[in-house]
Parts: structure tokens; sequence; C-alpha cells
């Protein structure tokens, strides 16, 4: 099981940044520190391909006309060697109007969670909408909401608002071709082969378009619809049931460019937050040897793909364990320890940066034991929130150690969670991450038959990638297009676009 101490390797630092419920599926973000050496190349397990089926049925009227628009074909199941053409080779946006509705008829009395604001601190480029603020009906869905993508449209993120006990996310997605890129089936775990992947997380969701291969952002009128369940129990088990009758928020935030053209390089902001861990804080904490070489080894790791970290703010946090328990997934009702460590952040402001916090240890979670790494908040996590349930990540600097190079990747992993990044492979090389760029290392690779691949098990095959859930190879990087998901995240600004 992922949390254990492997025979013979090293210690397993798990985040769980997507897991839900059944531990199969989602972003369980293990991370060993073991070098190893190369394994055989057995034959490698097919991409699923996404399910282009109809829902015709569900959708309002599209009023514009997209006659003209060509949709470039959905990847097909296929060899994950296979070379596809670059996905930045994108139609002719159609001739719409530059505006963006939000749904009608939003209830203005409805009790919403706090804060009720909608962030207002947003790169250029970047434009808030207010869907939806009500209940979801008795299945837990919300209304098909609409939004109108301008020209120049580069990407958009929605941000799915509760309360605990229940889980949430976008469970429809719809582009101005009525193709569904997400199901509109309200799920208890990732849609794997959904067009776009989404996937729901505890009482704070969030879903970014795109984030799979062959996804466009196309101009004119999209249609969404957000979801929440919770976790009760059923014959003596536990099972989702809908989380109806119950208040929810719907955010979106459209990234939009002068030239509708995704920008090669940009920048990230980070707040780090110190808890005394380590004997570090605000005044001391970045002249750590550890912590200078972190940030160094991050920051190489995402120029790589055109970003830069900047740390805009650093403080001190008035959270007094240095050890957080993390959320059991299916039996959490009210706010963990986690929650409240992210809650520090609710009266900073500063909208465009990502909280990270450093604390001694994480322990618990939905794998019940083990040495857990670092977590983020959810693929992707709720971008210009901070304070609510999900906003942040956090690292475990006693679990770690002073390595500077290994505190880096574990930094550069869990960001890249918060920025919309799965594993390329999980852990029992069952599911993939839904780009085609990156290697995959399947069950066959699993050479001492424990049912989990790691480093020497799959070097070449994708170990040697930041977001393999067993880090710790000699060498790190994210591909072109994991790059690409990144840079399109609201929150990575652009200067001069």
């Amino acid at each position: 099981m992922p949390g254990e101490v492997k025979p013979g390797g090293g210690v397993w630092l798990v985040s769980f940044a997507a897991r839900v419920a059944t531990g199969d599926l989602g972003a369980v973000a293990a991370i060993a520190l073991t070098l190893a050496a190369c394994g055989d190349d057995p034959a490698q397990p097919a991409k699923p391909a996404p399910d282009t089926q109809e829902i015709a049925t569900e959708l309002p009227d599209i009023e514009e006309d997209t006659s003209t628009v060509v949709i470039p074909t959905l990847p097909d199941t296929q060899p994950v060697d296979a070379k596809k053409d670059a996905k930045d080779a994108a139609p002719p946006l159609p001739d719409v109007p530059a505006t963006i509705d939000s749904a009608p008829d939003v209830p203005k009395d409805v009790g919403l969670p706090v804060p009720v604001t909608v962030p207002s601190d947003l790169p250029p480029g970047v434009t808030a909408l207010p869907l939806y603020a009500g209940p979801l009906d008795f299945v837990g869905k919300s209304p098909d909401l609409k939004v109108v993508l301008p020209a120049g449209t580069v990407s958009l993120l929605a941000v799915v608002r509760g309360a605990h006990p229940a889980f949430l996310s976008l469970a429809k997605i719809v582009n101005p071709k009525g193709e569904p890129l997400a199901k509109g089936k309200c799920s208890s775990e990732p849609c794997i082969d959904c067009a776009n992947r989404v996937g729901p997380m505890p009482a704070t969701g969030a879903a970014l378009v795109p984030s799979s291969s062959g996804v466009v952002p196309y101009a004119g009128t999209w249609y969404v619809a957000s979801c929440g369940f919770k976790w009760g129990l059923q014959g003596g088990t536990f099972a989702p049931i809908p989380w109806d009758a119950k208040n929810s928020e719907t955010v979106a935030f459209v990234k939009t460019t002068l030239d509708g053209k995704l920008p090669p390089k940009g920048t990230l902001g980070l707040r780090l937050w110190f808890t005394t861990a380590g004997g570090l804080n605000a005044s001391n904490g970045m002249k750590n040897a550890a912590v200078v070489g972190m940030l160094a080894e991050a920051n190489q790791l995402y120029a790589g793909v055109g970003i830069a970290l900047e740390v805009l703010d650093v403080r001190d946090t008035a959270f007094a364990q240095t050890v957080v328990d993390l959320p059991e997934d299916v039996t959490t009702t009210g706010a963990s320890d986690l929650d409240i460590l992210f809650a520090e952040a609710a009266a900073v402001g500063g909208s465009a940066v990502i909280d990270v916090f450093f604390v001694g240890q994480l322990v618990g979670g939905s794998e019940g034991k083990g040495v857990v790494g670092g977590i983020a908040g959810g693929i992707p996590g709720p971008a210009f929130y901070h304070g609510i349930p999900r906003a942040g990540v956090a690292l475990a600097l006693q679990s770690l150690g002073k390595d500077g190079v290994v505190l880096g990747r574990v930094l550069a992993h869990e960001l890249g969670h918060f920025l919309g990044l799965w594993h390329p492979i999980e852990f029992h090389g069952k599911t993939s991450d839904p780009l085609d760029d990156t290697p995959v290392c399947g069950p066959g690779f699993d050479k001492d038959g424990n049912g989990a691949l790691d480093v020497k098990e799959c070097q070449g095959q994708g170990a040697d990638n930041v977001m393999f859930w067993f880090a710790g190879n000699k060498t790190a990087a994210f591909t072109p297009e994991q790059g690409a998901v990144m840079r399109g995240n609201p929150l990575v600004r652009h200067v001069g676009n």
C-alpha cells in the first residue's frame, strides 16, 4: 500500500491531491527519495480515449453559428509512444462578440459560504465571473450555467465552493459545438475518460479547461454545471449520496491574451508561511540553506517550461501545531488540521499567489498510515481564493529533511498539482494522465510484483518526470504539454500579452 516503507527502497511521501474514497483513482502524489538504476522495457498500456458520448438531451439551445469551426479530433486509443501533432495548432476562432454572460436569474438572497466576495486582485487578462449562488437539486447538481468566452480566450478555470461534508466539482462541460468535455454525471471519482478531466474535492472543487490533450477553449457559448455529493452509510458501508438543499457557489475565471495564443513564458507568485517547524520563521527562513536550495531547484524545473517562480510574501502563522492531521476523505464532516492551517491566509489578500505552508509532519489522510511529504489542495486548486478548504500547498520539513533538491522536487510536484497536473501514471499503473506527451509505465513494468511501480522499474518511462508519483530520480523535468497546462492556469501571469 502507498504510504508504507517499501522493502528495499525509501520512504514514500504521499500527497492526497485528489484521492477520493476508493484509492484506485485520483492523484495520490507519492514521492520516494530513492535513486535507482534502469529497468527493462515491457509493453506499455495505451492512454484511454476520451468518451465522446452525446448528451444532447441535456443541452440548452446554442445560439451561435459555429458551423465553420473545425473541432480537432479527440485523442484515440493508441500506444503511448506514438507522437501526435502539436496541440497549439488550433483552428481560427469564430467571430463572436467579446462579451461574457453569466447565468440569468441567480438568487440574490441565498446564504453563501464565507467569504462571499469574488476575488478582484486578478492578473491582467483574467476576468472573474459569478456563475451561480444557490442550492443544488435533489441529485446534487446546479442548473446549466452559460458562459460566453470571448475571442482571445486561452483557458477557463471554475471554482465550486460549499462546505463539509460535501465533495464538489464540475460535472458538466459542453463546448460551443455541443460536445461534452465532461459527461454531466456527478461522480465520486475523477472522470478518467472525460475529454477534459475533472474530479471532486472536499468542500471546494475546481476544474481547468484545457487540462487534457486536444481540448481547445473556443470562443462562443459554453455550458457548465456543478455538482456535490456527500458520503453516507448505506447498508453498513459508505456510499456517495447527493448533497442537495445546500448552498453552493460557482465562479469562473476566464484568461485571455491579445492574440489568443498562450504565451511561452509567465510568472507564478508564491506566499510562504512558516509554522516554526525546523526552527524556521519569516525572519530566518529565506536565509536557510535548505529553503534557498528548494527555491533554486523548483525554479530550475519550472524554467524548463517557461515559468518563473516569484516569492512575493513571507509570513509566520498563528497555527500552533507543527504536526498536521490530514482529512479522512470518506469520513471527514468538519474542518481538518489542514483546513485550519490554510485558513491562516483568509485575511491577508493578494489573490494571484499560491499559499505554501511549511510544517513539521503531515500525518493520516485516506491512506491512514505512512510518511507524507507534501500535499496540494486539489487538481487544480481553487485559484485566487485564500483561507478556504483546499486553498494551498503544504510541505513536511521534518519528513523531507534538509536536502534543498529534495524539497525543491516536492514543491515543484505539489505546485504542479495545484496548477492542474495529474500523475503520468498512478502507483498501480492502471490509470494515466490526460496528456499525450507524458510516458506511461504500466503494470507490465512491476518487476517485483508488489503492485507499486517505483523509480527503478519505470526508468526511461516517466520516472524522470516531475509529476511521477514516486520521485527521487537523478534528473527530473516537465513535458511541453505539462508546461502548457500550467501556463494556461489563470494564476500564471504574463507580461505584455
